[in-house]
């Protein structure tokens, strides 16, 4: 049944997608057809990657000529049109720009074709609430999810209406203000992320090309492994558990004493990450034992700089302690280490506020996007 909500004469109806777009894909190209160069071909990890940052450093081509034919006799993408991507991330959205040249992989990406009174912009922030996403993720039989164009086409999302007709202007009002608190929650990312990248300047400023001596891993440091902790045996704890690629649990019993440097050995081989606090690292990982005096906070930034990605075995993969033992590092003083961890500290207060800050913008978002789509906004 459809829900109805009236306020200043507008009606808001749940309407299907397929009442809204034409929804289709794309005619097949197949893999002998691709190209180095031409006209890009996307696949859904290129959509995800273009709705997220708006740019793609694109791997696939079609030729000018397939693209040209393909477009004579089934058309390609319009400014204003939708790619939903079908596999992979499900249903995210990226807004075809008026400059756009491309074509995309048939199974991979539907292509929902715009008709009149309909704001793009409203569709792909419909595309975020909570009962789409389910909706779109829900079971589909398939051990591989997938977002059908027979599934697209019964995806039901709220529009204004008003005497009858759909209401573009309160489609772009909602669009606006949303577009505002999304900012909001952009600004506090991009900080965090001028931040992160002003520590690395820092780190490079303070010890790189400064003459200090360059020792071997082994000299510095021993790689221990770390100890088997199963999901079962994990009780929710205060304690940080870490797997190769981060906090993976919580436990009532730690392992080692922070502060500490972890470092994935199997599964995401080389990943550094640092705990301040005491901590358990499982046996996918190995934990470092320091050989002389030496600051966490440092080390850790020191690993990030090198490629621990380090893996020679053909049978089992996973990151060999002798690899990283015939690495050679910098070795500066202890007292400049400690300046730059002082450093680090300051600043990471500083993302704690931002980060503070960021959760309240989406907090606010979520409130508003709730509100915009039920009509009371």
């Amino acid at each position: 049944m459809n829900r109805q909500i009236h306020k200043n004469k507008i009606e808001w109806k749940e309407v299907e997608l397929k009442d809204l777009f034409k929804i289709t894909s794309s005619k097949r190209v197949f893999k002998s057809e691709w190209k180095r160069e031409g006209i890009p071909f996307y696949r859904a990890r290129e959509i995800v990657k273009l709705s997220e940052e708006g740019f793609v450093n694109n791997e696939l081509f079609i030729s000018e000529k397939m693209y040209l034919d393909y477009k004579k006799k089934y058309g390609v993408p319009n400014e204003g049109d939708i790619m939903v991507t079908g596999v992979g991330t499900l249903g995210v959205c990226y807004i075809v720009r008026k400059d756009d040249k491309f074509y995309f992989k048939d199974g991979n990406i539907l292509w929902l074709k715009k008709k009149g009174g309909v704001n793009p912009k409203y569709v792909k922030y419909a595309f975020w609430l909570p009962s789409i996403k389910r909706w779109i993720n829900a079971s589909s039989g398939t051990t591989v999810g997938t977002f059908t164009i027979v599934r697209a086409n019964k995806t039901r999302i709220p529009m204004p209406f008003s005497t009858g007709k759909l209401n573009i202007k309160e489609q772009e009002r909602i669009v606006k203000i949303l577009e505002k608190s999304e900012e909001l929650t952009n600004k506090s990312k991009k900080a965090e992320e001028f931040l992160d990248e002003y520590l690395k300047s820092v780190f490079c400023e303070m010890f790189y090309n400064k003459g200090f001596e360059e020792k071997k891993g082994k000299e510095l440091f021993e790689l221990v492994y770390g100890k088997g902790l199963s999901k079962k045996e994990r009780d929710g704890g205060r304690y940080s558990v870490y797997g190769s690629n981060g906090v993976v649990g919580k436990h009532s019993k730690f392992l080692i004493e922070g502060p500490g440097v972890i470092i994935g050995r199997k599964g995401s081989i080389g990943k550094v990450n640092y705990s301040k606090e005491n901590f358990w690292a499982i046996d996918t990982t190995y934990y470092i034992k320091p050989l002389k005096k030496i600051n966490f906070i440092y080390l850790y930034y020191l690993l990030k700089n090198y490629n621990l990605n380090i893996n020679r075995s053909t049978a089992i993969p996973g990151l060999n302690r002798n690899d990283v033992y015939a690495i050679r590092f910098i070795d500066p003083p202890f007292p400049l280490q400690e300046k730059f961890a002082s450093i680090v500290e300051q600043i990471e207060r500083m993302k704690e506020n931002i980060h503070k800050t960021k959760q309240n913008s989406e907090e606010l978002f979520n409130s508003l996007m709730d509100k915009g789509f039920k009509g009371v906004l």
